[in-house]
């Protein structure tokens, strides 16, 4: 198997989900101490991941909260499956909650099967 990441690019078998300068920026904001630390209720520092400080916006709807927690960082259909779980039975098209759990349960199954993909080609 060959790990050059050229190769795999120039077959098209490992294309880039973000840019360099995006991963960067993920990396650096996952570093930073979120801005209300040490003025949150105990045990949130803890789970500091799990919080966003996002008192410079007025609201969020599903496409902040998912730019938020950086989904789109390991391709669409993580980002794609996010959105149908946060939205499951509340969108427009009268699909049920258990319709949009199968739907992002299939979409993470093919993201699974796609990274499978990718490591067997070479």
């Amino acid at each position: 198997m060959c790990d050059d990441k050229a190769a795999r690019q120039a077959l098209g078998l490992d294309q880039p989900e973000v840019t360099e300068a995006e991963e960067e920026e993920w990396q650096r904001k996952a570093e930073q101490k979120p801005a209300w630390a040490g003025s949150v209720p105990e045990g949130v520092e803890k789970y500091s991941d799990y919080y966003k400080d996002v008192r410079h916006l007025s609201h969020i709807d599903v496409y902040r909260a998912v730019d938020l927690f950086g989904c789109e960082r390991h391709g669409h259909p993580i980002s794609h499956a996010a959105k149908k779980l946060l939205l499951s039975g509340v969108r427009t098209g009268g699909k049920s909650v258990e319709d949009d759990v199968r739907e992002a349960i299939d979409t993470l199954r093919r993201w699974l099967k796609m990274r499978e993909e990718d490591r067997n080609a070479l």
